[in-house]
């Protein structure tokens, strides 16, 4: 082989190498979104443990909208029906961040405050979404470590439905069941 057709072998091997060649996911580059796969209204039931209580909740909700890439907002945590951004980790898993809820008054209590832990973890099998919150509730001197469990079937994938379901007035809400958040509000005035 001459020295030219080495060195353009070479130039070839190299830029070939540096292309990338392709991604994990078997794309062009980059890795696969599946937030997708997560968005959408989810129906199910709830059980939240507090201080060593557990309280099952049927008919509870949650909301979940894409933010970005492998990036969604898990709503209706909070009694605002805001929640955690989360982390799609792959097609069936995401990985929650931290958030603290605005503070609320509570039965007696006049600002509890509901902090959510980084690491609560949402899992897809057999088109069920079981998630998994830990986090710590705090207001007029009393505090208590929290859990919260949710499993159900996702039930709407219509983005202006969605925007349009946290819209909806109290009477509707009731009518189709209660959000996570008001879940939990509820055993928390029963601890307060």
């Amino acid at each position: 082989m001459n020295r030219a057709k080495k060195a353009a072998l070479v130039v070839s091997l190299m830029l070939a190498a540096c292309s990338g060649g392709g991604g994990s996911d078997g794309s062009s580059g980059g890795t696969t979104d599946y937030s997708g796969n997560f968005v959408g209204r989810w129906d199910g039931s709830s059980t939240l443990t507090l201080d060593g209580q557990s309280t099952p909740s049927p008919g509870t909700y949650t909301r979940i909208t894409r933010v970005g890439d492998n990036s969604v907002n898990v709503a209706d945590i909070c009694g605002d029906e805001t929640g955690p951004n989360a982390q799609v980790t792959s097609a069936t898993a995401f990985r929650m961040s931290g958030k603290t809820c605005p503070p609320a008054a509570v039965s007696g209590c006049s600002s509890v405050s509901f902090v959510l832990d980084a690491g609560g973890t949402g899992d897809l099998m057999n088109g069920q979404l079981a998630m998994s919150i830990t986090g710590s509730v705090t207001g007029c001197g009393l505090s208590f470590p929290l859990s919260m469990t949710f499993i159900g079937s996702r039930t709407s994938t219509n983005p202006a439905a969605l925007m349009a379901e946290g819209e909806a007035n109290a009477a509707a809400v009731v009518a189709e069941g209660e959000t996570i958040g008001a879940a939990i509000a509820a055993e928390l005035a029963r601890h307060f």
